[in-house]
């Protein structure tokens, strides 16, 4: 069908940091929804893409609490890293290890 929009997913640090500075998420993610002209340097930086927002919901709860941890009673503590990507609209993709 021409002109379905198929929402694209990654993860970024997560916005309780970004936004708010709140330390317990200093080294969390949190899935987004991208713009599609975004993939190539997303990939190129090392960062993930997903075609599902419960993919990257998965992926987001098994980076922030590795080592099988569960509960959200835990603080985030992704091991892989961060970086900028994109000029226009700037978001802070993360790259695991």
């Amino acid at each position: 069908m021409k002109g379905t929009f198929k929402p694209i997913f990654t993860l970024v640090r997560h916005s309780a940091w970004s936004v708010k500075q709140d330390p317990q998420f200093e080294h969390a993610v949190e899935e987004s929804m991208i713009d599609s002209r975004l993939i190539t340097s997303i990939l190129k930086a090392g960062g993930l893409i997903f075609t599902s927002y419960a993919e990257a919901s998965d992926r987001a709860e098994m980076e922030n609490y590795p080592n099988n941890h569960e509960g959200h009673w835990l603080i985030p503590r992704v091991r892989g890293t961060f970086k900028i990507v994109g000029r226009k609209e700037p978001i802070d993709v993360y790259i695991p290890m």
